[in-house]
């Protein structure tokens, strides 16, 4: 094998030269006539692998950060993917390439460049000039046996084309020699060549020639050199200076971020969300990973929102980094681009994490339809209507659209005052209220006072919290509409009320214009006016829906229309929808006795105010100066309904408890109003003192003539016959029903007028005060098993008090323990113990309750129906065809125990870790089980799955309601003892004698005789209740149902 020289130069075809043929910038593949490297430019680095989407500017970033870059050349071809590097020194090039060669998220490929033909000849020459001939002479005749070479190759070739008529192979690297002219020397390398390498057989008149060829080249790419130095002129006019490119960055995954300086005493201005629907940029779509190892791209730096490219006063609050100009951009970037990166930045800054942003879904806004214009003069309509026909591209209200409000929208007011105003085009992408950083009205006015007499500062008002001048600023413009005189819109501020328009706040406008009509369509419910509270009105007027706040029961404020309305029975009110509670109020108070109703004014805010800001105005349509203003917040007077006064129940002022003290039980009503009285000789003798006196003074007492007053002591006659003293807490003279307190036992009933009277003198407190205290022990419900213990306890069983505090005394009702003094027991954990429900002991325990208990019908305590007769509280009239309904005596004391406190019960025991999971009863077994959509458990009794073993269904029978259904398994729990003991079942079978044969007019007559309302439930009058044991049902009369039926 022939070994290649030196100087040897491969001239066939090689399949990947067409990529690298610029006469600028050489491929980078290693030469034949290179040997070693001394050819290899230390400076410049030759890359490969360049994603799609990188540019020359996103290139020179990223490579700028570890030295000064002299030059940076990206191949503009698609079918290339090469880009060329060069630094001031080799020091940096190698620091770039260890840092940046294979490395992630890029993954560029990375070497080292070899030097250019036109620098390679640079150093000929200079070597020549410092004394190398022989290395020049060597080189140009090796230049001449390249070129006799490539003119047999070039001779050989075109005898085989012309013999064959094809192109023959000559191996993988083989080509034709047109397309390797020069031996791969193109034209453009030959002139700027200083020796051609054949100049001394050239006629001198033809070298002449070439050097004028060679010198007319120089000029062109002089003058292109120029112009491309001009375009990048222009390009760097529209940014700001490359200076400042550290403080925008594109990220390896394509997002682009603005940094604040890391000394920067420049507070965030607020935080704001958004989000957009372009695609991310594809430009770093392989470096999605973390960029805190690799810093991040680096452009130009601009205070501009990265969205929409506005001016931005907003940062991120997560990284306090990024721009944007309102909410609405941030939301949009923070689903697509932000929420991968704002920690990184957050982390690159400070090293601290980030408080979490919730993602909020951006709302989708339809297209808006017409609304109605401002007030305008009839001349007026028609110059504008003649205007709006030039404009093809505007917005065409339709001429009898009807509006909740009207809609008006400031067409560009910063420009020209004196051109001809047309209708904005309406824009889906309106500015969107940051609703976490609502304020309260007049937070941007710190010295601002409320407005005497519009609301009750103790309430709070519903509805908007804000108004649209909360969200404006000074040099901003509003359009504004003179609606109505402030006297007649129920305020003492301003001269006139008027509606406010904003283009920054046109989707929210445009959602009350669309969207809220919609939402309060599909409300069904009516509400009661309040005043104070906000609610939705539709105006007979015009149809369409309003946000009105209720100042009397019949009188609301229209708060984005400025009118004052009265509402009547037939008028349709709704409750607000949440969504509208955050969109501000578009209206306000306007001070400027110069205007007229229905002028439309554009205004200027000038400066902030109490209350509001000072305008400018000037008429929307002549342009007219209007002179200056203040506007505020609207807000009218609210006459509040007057709050009925808590009722207040008063007591009884008992003595304080001593610690370590022995004291006797009295009563105990609850385990938070236990009672007792000390054990002391004193105290027993005026205790026992008080009972005898009032006992054997019965008979001399006056009854009572008028009913007594709340706080009276008197004296009232127990059940027993007997008299005592007792303290009137609440009295209802016209049902005659008198909630009293026995004074030397602390027990509560309710008595008449006729067991009352007068407490003499010498028994009042003054005289004879009360003896007994109340303490507290616990806050569990009191329990039967528990009371079993407390009536043992009043025995005359001396208890130790112990104050829990360990002060000498405390005031009555506070918390103590008592313990016996004969047995030390400890009373309070007695009581607690009893008053534990069993489930809880079992979940305390760690036991299972699944094999526990088994309990069926036979387990249920029964109701029972006095046999005389009694009204029914009819629960179920699903089997009335058969003469049968369910239900029980209206009477029975067991109604609320099982309604409420044993359904109170269930539910704990439902909800908690033992009782929540599902259980398959057996048949007949007594479960708990839900009756949806109701969300109480109910008892009842588990008959069978619906569809058989496995079914996801099953049938039950509740039997507090008599109904039968089916529900769902996993809503079937274990039923257990303590929901059985002690609470009789209300649902009863009660059968009808002689029930006539069920139609449908003569059950609708049933029916009605009942009163049977939505629930199911009515009333019934029955006579002769006989119990049948066998089946557990009653056989009744009713005979006013039979009489009814017959009619």
């Amino acid at each position: 094998m022939t070994s290649r020289g030196r100087n040897y130069q491969n001239n066939e075809w090689d399949s990947t030269r067409d990529d690298f043929n610029s006469s600028l910038y050489d491929n980078q593949y290693q030469s034949d006539d290179i040997g070693g490297d001394g050819n290899l430019d230390h400076c410049r680095l030759y890359i490969k692998n360049i994603p799609k989407g990188l540019n020359d500017e996103g290139l020179r970033a990223l490579f700028a950060k570890f030295g000064t870059l002299v030059e940076v050349y990206l191949s503009k071809d698609p079918q290339k993917s090469y880009a060329l590097v060069r630094y001031e020194t080799a020091g940096e090039a190698k620091l770039a390439m260890m840092k940046m060669n294979r490395t992630e998220p890029l993954k560029l490929f990375i070497s080292i460049a070899y030097k250019s033909n036109a620098k390679s000849k640079q150093n000929q020459n200079q070597n020549q000039s410092r004394g190398y001939p022989e290395r020049s002479e060597r080189n140009d005749r090796s230049g001449r046996e390249r070129n006799d070479r490539s003119e047999r190759n070039s001779v050989s070739i075109s005898r085989d084309r012309d013999e064959s008529g094809s192109v023959i192979s000559h191996g993988k690297n083989s080509r034709m020699a047109d397309d390797v002219p020069n031996g791969d020397n193109n034209m453009d390398d030959l002139l700027l060549e200083d020796d051609y390498g054949f100049s001394d057989i050239l006629d001198p008149n033809l070298h002449l020639e070439l050097e004028s060829l060679k010198l007319e080249q120089l000029k062109v790419r002089e003058e292109q050199l120029q112009v491309k130095q001009r375009v990048i002129l222009l390009k760097q006019a529209e940014r700001r200076p490359m200076t400042q490119m550290s403080n925008r960055c594109i990220l390896p995954d394509g997002k682009i971020v603005v940094r604040n300086n890391a000394d920067s005493t420049v507070a965030t201005v607020k935080q704001v969300r958004f989000r957009d629907s372009r695609d991310a940029d594809v430009s770093f779509s392989a470096g999605a990973g973390d960029s805190f190892k690799m810093p991040a791209l680096q452009r130009i730096g601009l205070r501009q929102c990265i969205v929409c490219g506005t001016g931005a006063d907003s940062y991120c609050a997560g990284c306090g980094i990024t721009p944007y100009c309102s909410e609405r951009c941030q939301r949009r970037d923070w689903a697509d681009r932000h929420n991968s990166v704002c920690h990184n930045l957050a982390r690159m800054k400070n090293d601290r994490a980030i408080r979490n942003v919730a993602d909020s879904d951006d709302p989708i806004v339809p297209p808006a339809q017409p609304l109605r214009r401002p007030h305008l003069n009839n001349n007026s309509n028609a110059r504008r209507d003649t205007q709006d026909n030039d404009n093809v591209s505007g917005f065409m209200p339709k001429a009898n659209s009807k509006s909740p409000m009207k809609n008006n929208n400031i067409d560009s007011v910063n420009n020209n005052e004196n051109r001809q105003r047309k209708p904005p085009q309406r824009s889906n992408h309106g500015r969107e209220l940051n609703t976490g950083t609502l304020k309260p009205p007049n937070n941007r006015f710190p010295h601002a006072k409320q407005q005497q007499g519009a609301q009750d500062p103790g309430r709070k008002l519903n509805g908007p919290k804000t108004t649209l001048l909360d969200h404006i600023k000074v040099g901003d413009q509003l359009l504004l509409t003179v609606e109505a005189k402030a006297a007649d819109c129920r305020t003492t501020r301003g001269d006139f009320v008027c509606m406010l328009f904003s283009e920054t706040f046109n989707a929210e406008y445009t959602k009350l214009c669309e969207d809220f009509i919609v939402d309060c369509e599909k409300e069904s419910q009516s509400v009661t006016p309040t005043p104070g509270e906000t609610i939705s009105y539709l105006n007979p007027e015009d149809k369409a829906w309003y946000r009105g706040r209720c100042l009397t029961p019949t009188v609301l404020a229209l708060l984005d229309s400025g009118k004052i309305v009265t509402i009547s029975a037939a008028d349709k009110l709704r409750k607000l929808p949440n969504a509208y509670e955050d969109i501000p109020e578009f209206s306000a108070v306007l001070t400027a006795p110069g205007v007229q109703i229905g002028t439309n004014i554009i205004s200027t805010m000038v400066s902030q105010i109490s209350n509001g800001f000072k305008v400018t105005m000037k008429d929307a349509e002549s342009n007219a100066q209007l002179g200056e203003g203040e506007l505020s917040r609207w807000l009218p007077t609210i006459e509040y309904a007057v709050a009925p006064t808590a009722v207040v129940i008063p007591t009884v002022q008992r003595p304080d408890v001593k610690n370590n003290s022995k004291v006797f039980l009295v009563h105990v009503t609850s385990l938070e109003k236990v009672f007792v009285r000390p054990a002391d000789a004193e105290s027993i003798r005026a205790y026992n003192e008080i009972l005898q006196r009032v006992f054997l003074s019965g008979d001399k007492f006056q009854p009572l003539k008028e009913p007594p007053q709340r706080g009276q002591l008197v004296i009232a006659q127990f059940t027993d016959g007997n008299h005592y003293r007792a303290f009137v807490q609440r009295t209802n003279a016209k049902q005659n029903k008198f909630m009293i307190e026995y004074v030397e036992f602390g027990n509560v009933e309710v008595n008449k007028l006729e067991t009352l009277y007068q407490c003499p003198e010498d028994l009042n407190f003054d005289n004879m005060p009360p003896v007994v205290s109340m303490v507290k022990i616990s806050t569990e419900t009191l329990q039967p098993a528990a009371t079993e213990a407390i009536e043992q306890l009043k025995e005359e069983v001396e208890l130790i008090l112990t104050l829990n505090d360990r002060k000498p005394t405390a005031p009555s009702g506070s918390q103590v323990t008592l313990t016996r003094a004969d047995t030390q027991v400890n009373v309070n954990e007695l009581l607690v113990e009893l008053c534990t429900p069993d489930w809880k002991k079992i979940e305390k325990k760690g036991e299972d309750i699944i094999n526990k208990v088994f309990l069926t019908m036979d387990d249920l305590e029964i109701s029972k129906l006095p046999p005389g007769g009694c009204t029914v509280t009819v629960l179920d009239t699903s089997m009335l065809s058969g003469g049968v309904v369910c239900g029980y005596d209206s009477a029975s004391p067991f109604a609320r125990l099982v309604h409420v406190e044993l359904a109170k019960k269930m539910a704990e025991y439902c909800d908690s870790d033992l009782g929540k999971e599902p259980y398959l009863p057996r048949a007949e077994e007594l479960c708990i089980a839900k009756m949806p959509p109701y969300p109480q458990w109910f008892r009842a009794i588990f008959l069978a799955q619906s569809e058989g073993p496995g079914s996801n269904e099953a049938s039950v029978c509740y039997v507090d309601y008599g109904n039968v259904a089916d529900v769902p398994v996993n809503m079937i729990r274990k039923m257990l003892p303590e929901f059985v003991k002690g609470y009789p079942t209300l649902g009863l079978h009660i059968n009808i004698r002689g029930f006539p044969e069920p139609t449908d007019e003569v059950l609708m007559k049933a029916l009605n005789h009942m009163q049977i309302d939505d629930e199911g439930r009515g009333t019934l009058q029955v006579t002769n209740c006989l119990y049948r044991a066998d089946d557990g049902t009653y056989e009744v009369d009713a005979p006013e149902l039979i009489a009814a039926m017959s009619k």
